[in-house]
């Protein structure tokens, strides 16, 4: 499953993982625009997440393990690099 076609105008962008999700690169991406995602775990969760190729992640941010709790929400944050031509993931957090 794939969360495809996400833009960057309505914040949070929510997806509720139903599956394996690979979450893919956002358009739309200009210098230093932010973008919120509100990952959902379905009703079953232990849903995992994986990421194209267009995100980033730094040395304090190498991954994100999303929650695994049925029904509970992680929040991610990114803002998009046009020297990378990425999104840069600055922040995460979960269990909501």
């Amino acid at each position: 499953r794939d969360v495809t076609g996400v833009k960057t105008c309505a914040l949070p962008i929510s997806a509720v993982l139903g599956g394996t999700t690979t979450i893919a690169t956002p358009t739309s991406g200009t210098a230093y625009k932010s973008i919120m995602l509100k990952l959902v775990q379905d009703g079953t969760g232990s849903r995992t997440v994986s990421w194209s190729s267009g995100w980033n992640f730094g040395v304090d941010l190498y991954g994100i393990a999303v929650s695994s709790t049925a029904n509970s929400a992680t929040y991610v944050g990114a803002i998009y690099n046009s020297t990378t031509s990425k999104w840069d993931i600055i922040a995460w957090a979960k269990g909501y």
